[in-house]
């Protein structure tokens, strides 16, 4: 007896004819959808007291904060440079370009202004300024909403004037993105823990407000202040005018904080197809510098994903791959379907991809001339003849 074996779809030997329909699945449609997002403007959380000593100095971390906020740390001295000697648990960094400073070092008539930042990890504890000499007296302020990888900043800069007077003009920059929050801070050096500012303008930022305005005087004494502005769109923004009450030199800095950008998703095949069921796969390729808040598929019969559109919501990710179920779908019927991501800027999608669900009742249709006869075995055709 011989046995012949043949796969679906293929003709047999001696003049036996098999047929098989089959379901296709995981058809691609492409259909890619563009976001078109405007990244939220980051804003301010609050400030901590004022620390200020001779000697080092527990600097206290703002209220009210949560993980990833950005923390600036703006230490003044007397032109001596200063450390974080215990980062308690965070990650500090200097910025660039501060902690440059006027005047004889330790003398009456210097000042410096140090700018320290570190993103908030959820635990860490108040962090220790070093001695530098003269005196430190240092404010911690918190920002939310600030791109979440690498520096939080698109553009800072920072100058001296070692001219004493009473008007301050704090240089500008130029943005390159949308949507900055603009955090200007400035340093003193008289003798005095009051506050000494006042009449902060800037023609070019929104809604300017003063965050931080104290000092101290330990040791020749100092203090500072820091405002923030928004800047909407990108481009130049000119130069910060502010009144101190004395007249002092001063160091001053700027430092535009940049939004998250859009997260980018991809949808996957689909698998697992059932006639009631199937699981829809997709990778998150980028958080855009933000939190991935939400994130799942959006699907429907509808080949735009128009009407009738179920969702998934998987809650907050990372990036990486992912999947989700889609259960209590109709038998013999096209799905279509998309994978979706929210960071703080927006909501993205993936393009549109479809799947059928089928029936699990393969039709045969099967004509057999002479001796023969078949088996079926684990998708496999036995044709035998006698």
């Amino acid at each position: 007896m011989k046995r012949v074996v043949h796969r679906a779809g293929r003709f047999c030997r001696q003049g036996a004819y098999i047929f098989f329909i089959l379901a296709l699945s995981a058809m691609l449609l492409v259909s890619p959808y563009t976001a078109l997002a405007v990244a939220p403007i980051p804003t301010f959380v609050a400030c901590g007291a004022y620390a200020n000593n001779a000697a080092a100095v527990a600097v206290a971390l703002p209220a009210s904060i949560a993980s990833d906020d950005i923390l600036l740390m703006f230490v003044e001295t007397a032109n001596q440079a200063v450390t974080v000697s215990n980062q308690n648990g965070g990650t500090w960094t200097q910025v660039t370009g501060t902690g440059v400073g006027t005047g004889t070092a330790a003398g009456t008539s210097a000042t410096r202004l140090t700018v320290f930042w570190s993103r908030y990890n959820g635990t860490q504890g108040n962090p220790t300024i070093s001695d530098s000499g003269d005196h430190q007296i240092a404010v911690m302020c918190a920002f939310r909403g600030v791109y979440n990888t690498g520096n939080p900043w698109d553009v800072t800069n920072s100058a001296i004037e070692a001219t004493s007077d009473t008007s301050w003009s704090i240089p500008g920059n130029t943005t390159t993105v949308a949507n900055t929050l603009v955090v200007v801070a400035g340093a003193r050096m008289d003798d005095s823990a009051a506050a000494h500012f006042s009449a902060q303008t800037n023609a070019d930022l929104a809604s300017i407000a003063e965050r931080a305005d104290g000092g101290g005087t330990a040791g020749n004494g100092g203090g500072s202040f820091v405002m923030t502005g928004t800047k909407a769109a990108a481009g130049t923004y000119g130069a910060t005018t502010v009144t101190n009450a004395t007249a002092t030199v001063k160091e001053y800095m700027t430092m535009a904080l940049k939004p998250p950008e859009t997260p980018a998703v991809s949808t996957g095949v689909a698998g697992n197809i059932s006639t009631t069921a199937a699981t829809m796969f997709g990778n998150v390729t980028s958080n855009g510098g933000g939190t991935i808040t939400q994130h799942g598929f959006a699907y429907s019969t509808s080949n735009t994903l128009s009407t009738s559109v179920s969702t998934t919501t998987l809650g907050t990710g990372a990036v990486g791959e992912f999947s989700g179920g889609a259960s209590g779908l109709a038998a013999n019927t096209t799905y279509y379907y998309r994978a979706y991501a929210t960071n703080p800027s927006d909501t993205v999608f993936g393009v549109i991809r479809s799947f059928y669900t089928g029936n699990t009742t393969v039709t045969r249709r099967i004509r057999l001339f002479g001796n023969f006869r078949i088996k079926v075995n684990n998708g496999k055709i036995y044709l035998y003849q006698n």
